[in-house]
């Protein structure tokens, strides 16, 4: 008997009957296969059957408010640049797309770095934004690796979390050496930016925080920081300046001049060496408001735009820093808080050790230093000498201490900016003085010496000015005195 071919046992193709007969097989395999398929997932569309994959791959969820009720509470949830979720029996991973709209969700990438051991998916590469309208869906896998169905497109507005504001270890204050900074934030994740200069709010451009930084306390260092975190809204800056609030002195000999009516006797007193700065104001009311606060030198520029009050109530904060008696007494301060001051009823008890401003004869008499030529330093007008010795005739002040000191060794008693004194303005009484306190009432109050703005004509020694109370200039700052 002869052998036949292979292809005959399976029927050969023209044979009808052998054709229904693997029809039928092929049919009977998949019936089986579809009621086991069933079996093992439920159908696609109810969602309360654990096996379904409806249940398991999310597609619940449809159009929560926030972000943070975008999945069912029994299943996960959405927060920070995290989703968390419960593991479904069968899913091997899961998978997240989000888009700007709802058209660009079939283009979006996907999101499947689920860590099984947290339930944990991270979408910090999302580039998700705060304050944004988001479209998403989520399916989950099965253990073969096939895809279940996606849920429906779901809208949501994200509201992100604010970081923690980081803080500062030590904090800001007044130390008698340089301080070793630490600063942390309590947000997982979160980098730190940080400025040094008192004056640049940190962004992620600035310096990125990779331990201690040495806080100089002379002149006064303040630090700036933020921490940012993916998908969390920025933080409050914070910030904190480290100083010894120290102000050098200088003593100035008992002495008279002539202020051109008539001769004025000064007792001995101590004068600041230079004016006061904007890192030195800043430090002791915890304000920085100067125009000129930009300057890459800002910190040890002259403090500016400063009322008359603003200096009288640095001099009794300054005061009480240093543990002396404060000078004046300040009643119905408008505003009741914060600066500028703007009107406030000023009296003062000369007899407290604190500091105060200048009377103006002690500014003339600690300005002349024993001369009596035309300006502190000769008679001489010309740009090159003055130019030796103030700043004038400029665009903006300038760090103090740069231009030739008077022999009593005060710095910038001429120019940079112009000094408030005590005095009300008023003319000069007839008659010898000793330590004359001005007028007894007055408009305006007694300034001297001249700007970084003004010709060589307002920085002669004699030079008198005046400027209302409660008015601000960029031009005019202040230096203290003591007994």
């Amino acid at each position: 008997m002869n052998a036949k071919p292979a292809s005959h046992l399976l029927g050969a193709p023209h044979d009808p009957k052998a054709n229904h007969i693997r029809c039928a097989i092929f049919l009977a395999l998949l019936a089986a296969l579809l009621l086991f398929t069933c079996q093992a997932w439920g159908p696609l569309d109810n969602p309360t059957d654990p096996k379904s994959a409806t249940y398991q791959g999310y597609d619940t969820v449809t159009n929560p408010a926030a972000i943070a009720a975008a999945l069912p509470a029994d299943k996960g949830s959405l927060s920070g640049s995290t989703l968390t979720a419960t593991k479904v029996t069968g899913a091997t991973a899961y998978e997240l797309r989000i888009a700007a709209s709802a058209a660009d969700l079939d283009t979006a990438p996907f999101f499947t770095k689920m860590d099984y051991a947290t339930n944990v998916m991270d979408i910090s590469a999302s580039g998700i934004q705060d304050k944004t309208t988001y479209w998403w869906k989520v399916r989950c896998r099965a253990a073969d690796g096939s895809p279940r169905a996606w849920s429906a497109p779901a809208s949501f507005a994200t509201s992100w979390t604010t970081a923690a504001t980081p803080t500062f270890s030590p904090v800001g204050g007044t130390y008698a050496t340089d301080q070793s900074v630490t600063i942390s934030t309590t947000t997982a994740n979160a980098s730190i930016y940080y400025t040094t200069d008192g004056m640049t709010a940190p962004t992620t451009a600035s310096t990125k925080y990779m331990g201690a930084i040495t806080a100089k306390v002379s002149p006064a260092t303040t630090i700036q920081a933020i921490a940012i975190a993916p998908l969390f809204s920025a933080p409050a800056i914070a910030s904190a300046t480290y100083t010894n609030a120290s102000i050098a002195l200088v003593s100035i000999p008992a002495g008279n001049f002539n202020n051109g009516t008539s001769t004025v006797n000064v007792s001995a007193f101590k004068m600041a060496k230079y004016d006061v700065t904007q890192s030195l104001y800043q430090t002791v009311t915890g304000s920085k408001f100067s125009y000129f606060s930009a300057n890459s030198d800002a910190a040890t520029c002259p403090v500016e735009q400063v009322t008359w009050y603003d200096a009288v109530e640095f001099c009794n904060k300054l005061s009480t820093k240093h543990g002396l008696a404060p000078v004046y007494t300040i009643t119905g301060r408008s505003p009741a808080s914060g600066y500028p001051i703007t009107s406030a009823t000023v009296s003062a008890t000369l007899t407290n050790n604190g500091y105060r401003l200048p009377t103006e004869a002690q500014w003339e008499y600690a300005a002349r230093a024993g001369t009596t030529t035309t300006y502190y330093w000769g008679n001489a007008s010309d740009d090159a000498t003055v130019g030796q010795n103030a700043w004038f005739s400029g665009s903006k002040t300038h760090a103090v201490g740069q231009k030739t000191a008077n022999s009593f060794g005060l710095y910038d008693m001429a120019g940079n900016v112009w000094q408030w004194c005590w005095d009300w303005y008023g003319t000069y009484p007839s008659g010898a003085q000793t330590d004359p306190t001005g007028a007894s009432s007055g408009s305006h109050r007694v300034i001297r010496g001249g700007s970084w703005g003004d010709s060589s004509v307002g920085l002669t020694s004699a030079y008198r000015n005046y400027n209302i109370a409660g008015n601000l200039y960029c031009g005019i700052g202040f230096r203290v005195c003591a007994p």
